[in-house]
């Protein structure tokens, strides 16, 4: 009478695994909806609402609030063909409650530019946006779709991904899949570090679309962490599964001087930890013809 039972918990694993795809059958199926996403997602702006939090350690090493910023911004999200990579730039419209001045002309202005240099006024205006982050930490690669270009078809080889079976995130039936880059030079870099993307991506097991993706990084000459997670909703307005929510969360730390001014050197460890959280929300596509698509 235990031969049955036995049998069934043999033969368990073996259907699993039947239902499994392949992780190349997987590859070429995100690959093959990264591409139709890089298409159809290829001039778009969404409505931001970002929330960051500043966290030290004090001298007894208890971690406490240090800041804490609100920012509303326009986002535009362009892929561009000729460099096949994504550029995101923020148009930050209000920090804590306050406007900020000519911001969205800025945005507007650079969109109608059709002149060689539209693609450089755009990348200014990313790096204008970094400005408002709160903290110590640098950072102006938070950038929500940055793991689907690492899955685009051109990228894939440089990584080593890793089939990690069925799961459920966000109501969806998914696939989880590990990503490591092995390639140098690495797709992130700092002036001084290779920057090696690792992560994880979910993939809807009904029809190929990402669900949510995480990215970790680690830049030892700075003693720096990073980690962005991103969930995916399908927005019904343009019947593409879009960024919906990304939560970032970098930590550094590093030797700092407390000795009164005057006196000899006295350092301690300081932990610096910044926590943000954006929302994205009225997702419209842009035409070329420098006006924003109406709703329908």
């Amino acid at each position: 009478m235990f031969l049955p039972l036995a049998f069934l918990l043999l033969a368990a694993p073996a259907d699993q695994a039947a239902n499994q795809p392949t992780i190349a059958s997987m590859l070429e199926r995100v690959g093959q909806y990264v591409r139709r996403f890089e298409e159809e997602f290829a001039i778009v702006i969404s409505d931001e609402d970002y929330e960051q939090k500043d966290v030290v350690n004090d001298d007894r090493g208890v971690m406490r609030a240090r800041g804490h910023r609100t920012m509303r911004s326009e986002t535009l999200f362009a892929w561009l063909d000729e460099q096949q990579s994504w550029l995101t730039a923020r148009s930050v419209l209000v920090v804590d409650g306050a406007p900020v001045r000519d911001s969205r002309e800025r945005l507007d202005a650079a969109l109608a530019d059709d002149s060689p240099d539209a693609r450089a006024r755009l990348r200014r205006l990313r790096d204008e946006g970094a400005r408002f982050n709160i903290g110590r930490i640098y950072r102006n690669f938070n950038d929500p779709t940055f793991v689907l270009l690492l899955l685009d078809p051109r990228f894939q080889p440089r990584f080593a991904f890793t089939l990690l079976g069925k799961d459920k995130t966000n109501g969806v039936d998914a696939w989880k899949i590990a990503f490591a880059e092995r390639a140098r030079p690495t797709v992130i870099q700092t002036p001084t570090s290779q920057l090696p993307s690792n992560g994880m991506i979910w993939v809807s097991r009904a029809d190929g679309s990402v669900v949510r993706t995480t990215l970790a990084l680690r830049d030892e000459a700075s003693n720096t962490t990073a980690e962005i997670v991103v969930d995916y909703r399908v927005d019904a307005r343009l019947g593409l599964s879009l960024p919906a929510r990304m939560r970032e969360t970098y930590e550094q730390s590093s030797l700092v001087n407390i000795a009164p001014s005057g006196t000899p050197k006295r350092l301690a460890p300081r932990r610096e930890r910044i926590e943000c959280v954006a929302t994205y929300s009225n997702y419209r596509r842009f035409e070329t013809s420098g006006r924003l698509v109406s709703p329908q």
